[in-house]
């Protein structure tokens, strides 16, 4: 059985998120802190917004 929570915490102009995974038995946690107004330009434009040095990129090969 997989189990998947996301708790997000609204804070001013960022938003904190903490993701819990079970699957199996095992537990996986990722926490985060995200600028909003950044997320916001992902949110709308995801391709635009990719880091030129991230592998899997175009730019970034």
């Amino acid at each position: 059985m997989i189990s998947l929570s996301i708790l997000v915490h609204p804070n001013g102009s960022s938003m904190g998120m903490m993701i819990a995974d079970c699957d199996h038995g095992e537990l996986d946690l990722v926490g985060m802190e995200m600028n909003g107004s950044a997320l916001s330009r992902w949110l709308h434009d995801p391709e635009r917004q990719k880091h030129p040095s991230h592998p899997g990129n175009a730019s970034g090969d």
